[in-house]
């Protein structure tokens, strides 16, 4: 009953009485990781959460960090879902996104497989660089008492560990540890039990992935094994409930070695775009991957660089949508420092920022319908 009632457990508080709006007062440090992967050796099934806890109300001004929730769309019922099974994780950094999979499954999930887990991380963040991150795969067992130790380790963004010391029949937990100079992430578990005579999948999905490729998708994944698999359906959605098949991929069937798969959507819908994959094997068992999803907004796009700037700020807008907009350059303060009018439906607008204190600044669209983009930039 304990463990249904309780999803979380900060690892990071505060900090309580900072007056600070600059984003520069970091809170505890994950000064309560400990008690996290207590609960965790004792058997709950929870994941980490930073708070702000700040009796000043300065909530989410004071410090970068945050707890990352991973939904489908930006709702309520999307978002609570995502924190009920646990799908998020705590940064230091606002605006990275962790990607941590055991066999395409997210973080937060409990479940049983053949065979050993494939453990697959990504790391991207279009502010900061992670090619020096140091990214490590936590594990316990569950209900042990024994708190987690750290079985591999790598330096760099990505990440892929097949857990060959967990034994049949066997549960673990995983969980992604990863320090960025002075910054952390720390991500929840996926609960793995290895069954070898299960015959629940058909095959072992090691990456799964969907890119825009100008006016297409190219939607790629890897296998590291199957077993009688018969075939691979790409599905898409422009929802993430109602689904429709792209295409059929026949399988290799029988392999113990790494497989490369790709196929082209050459006519995606407008707008957000869902994608997942379904494999089939020969006695038509299946199962899905995880969902990847790619926009193809035709009312407004831009682009923004360099990021970081040293002394020019070149931004570009297209289509319809950037008529009669306005572009704003804040600091973290919220005060409005440049500007400029947006008058055509293809421009490029130029700040120089030469004289802007090194730090983070936020750059905003808004047209007469509101705020249209918004994006944080560095100043060196």
């Amino acid at each position: 009953m304990a463990d249904n009632a309780i999803v979380a457990s900060a690892v990071e508080s505060g900090p309580a009485l900072s007056t600070n709006t600059t984003y520069s007062n970091p809170g505890s440090s994950m000064f309560y990781l400990w008690y996290y992967q207590s609960l965790l050796s004792k058997g709950y099934h929870l994941g980490p959460t930073i708070d702000h806890d700040n009796h000043n109300t300065t909530f989410g001004h004071t410090t970068y960090s945050r707890t990352a929730i991973i939904a489908p769309a930006l709702t309520k019922t999307e978002i609570v879902k995502g924190m009920r099974n646990m799908h998020f994780y705590a940064t230091q950094d606002c605006d990275t996104k962790v990607d941590f999979t055991v066999n395409t499954k997210i973080m937060g999930t409990a479940f049983s497989d053949r065979y050993a887990p494939v453990i697959s991380v990504a790391i991207t963040d279009a502010t900061t660089n992670y090619s020096g991150a140091i990214i490590r795969v936590m594990f316990g067992i569950p209900g042990s008492a024994i708190l987690p130790v750290k079985i591999d380790s790598v330096i760099g963004d990505n990440l892929t560990y097949i857990g060959n010391n967990l034994a049949n029949l066997a549960t673990g937990y995983y969980y992604i540890d990863i320090s960025n100079g002075t910054t952390r992430i720390v991500t929840s578990p996926v609960w793995y039990t290895r069954n070898d005579n299960s015959l629940t999948l058909p095959v072992k999905l090691i990456a799964f992935s969907a890119q825009k490729m100008n006016s297409s998708v190219k939607i790629t994944w890897t296998t590291a094994q199957e077993i009688n698999t018969r075939e691979f359906i790409v599905e898409r959605s422009l929802n993430g409930s109602t689904w429709q098949k792209v295409a059929t991929v026949p399988a290799r069937g029988n392999s113990n070695s790494n497989t490369d798969y790709f196929i082209y959507d050459n006519n995606p819908a407008k707008g957000q775009n869902f994608y997942r994959l379904k494999s089939v094997d020969i006695d038509n068992k299946f199962d899905y991957s995880a969902i990847r999803q790619v926009n193809f907004d035709s009312k407004f796009t831009y682009s923004i660089y360099p990021n970081p700037v040293k002394d020019l700020l070149q931004i570009t807008v297209d289509n319809a949508a950037g008529i009669n907009a306005e572009i704003k350059v804040f600091n973290v303060q919220g005060q409005a420092l440049l500007e400029r009018k947006i008058v055509a439906t293809s421009q490029l607008v130029q700040f120089n920022v030469s004289s802007l204190s090194p730090g983070v600044y936020f750059m905003k669209i808004t047209n007469p319908d509101g705020i249209i983009a918004m994006e944080k930039f560095i100043k060196e």
